[in-house]
């Protein structure tokens, strides 16, 4: 009786508990007529504390209760935008930023097993930290606004999930692991404009291109050169909205996402498939 029955022993436990205090600051200069610089900067201080895991199935000499020491780190993100309006329908902008991700109590502290999975955890998982930029140029429409970005990402310490299904037969194992580097670039082309063929109809739509690639990883170094898991080569979105009134609007959109994979060590040469390793498009 689940509800009303007695307790039974605890076969097992994870827990953990994570704190994060930030301060972010920005400000916006206009130093030329035509000139805008937009600063700013993240300051945070993170703690991980409390957490452990307990098992019934260990057995001695091996402890029952495994106990973290607790952690804390600070990180600083800095971020800048330079735009330059170049004329009354073009601006140009440029932007670059540095951004921490910190590991979560699921990704340090959780691990369980069952019929077919084990999954494990790494207390002393390092924060993701990514140097991002942005080169775009965007065009005033009549009613709208076309735009072109080009970006790239460089990413230290990815975490990211790797399942490995040939070390216990029968059994998927997983965890959260820091990848040393990736590198990312691509271009995206938007559009979004207002009474399109008729007055009350809006349609935005964009189309992207990423280039995703592992390029150092010294846990796993077969993995070099793949592409970064859930990263689709090509997104493309569209949605349209027709306002009949000021009160009531209808809106159909579509989506479209290209192959990718699920895990960092796929081997499957066909991505459409449903599950992992491959992800197959859909649209």
């Amino acid at each position: 009786d689940w509800l009303s029955g007695a307790a039974g022993a605890l076969n097992s436990n994870s827990k953990g508990k994570t704190r994060t205090t930030a301060l972010y600051l920005q400000d916006a200069w206009r130093f030329l007529p035509d000139w805008t610089l937009v600063a700013g900067g993240r300051w945070e201080h993170w703690q991980a504390f409390d957490g452990s895991n307990y098992s019934a199935a260990n057995v001695a000499p091996n402890p029952k209760n495994l106990v973290y020491g607790d952690r804390s780190a600070n990180a600083f993100s800095p971020k800048a935008m330079l735009a330059y309006q170049a004329s009354a329908d073009w601006t140009l902008r440029g932007s670059l930023g540095k951004a921490y991700r910190f590991p979560t109590v699921s990704e340090m502290f959780q691990t369980y097993t069952d019929a077919s999975n084990i999954k494990t955890n790494d207390p002393n998982l390092k924060a993701e930290h990514a140097l991002a930029g942005e080169l775009a140029a965007e065009r005033a429409l009549a009613g709208g606004l076309w735009r072109t970005s080009l970006f790239w990402e460089d990413k230290r310490d990815a975490l990211i999930s790797q399942s490995d299904t040939t070390s216990v037969p029968g059994k998927t194992i997983s965890s959260i692991q820091n990848v040393d580097k990736i590198r990312t670039k691509g271009i995206e082309v938007a559009v979004q404009s207002t009474d399109v063929g008729i007055r009350g109809l809006d349609v935005s739509g964009s189309i992207t291109y990423t280039d995703s690639i592992i390029e150092r990883n010294h846990r796993i170094p077969a993995v070099v050169g793949r592409d970064q898991p859930r990263i689709p080569d090509w997104r493309a979105t569209l949605v349209g909205t027709y306002h009949a009134s000021d009160r009531l609007s209808y809106s159909l959109a579509g989506r479209f996402s290209g192959r990718q994979w699920a895990g960092l060590a796929y081997t499957d040469t066909n991505p459409n498939v449903y599950g992992t390793p491959g992800v197959s498009s859909y649209k």
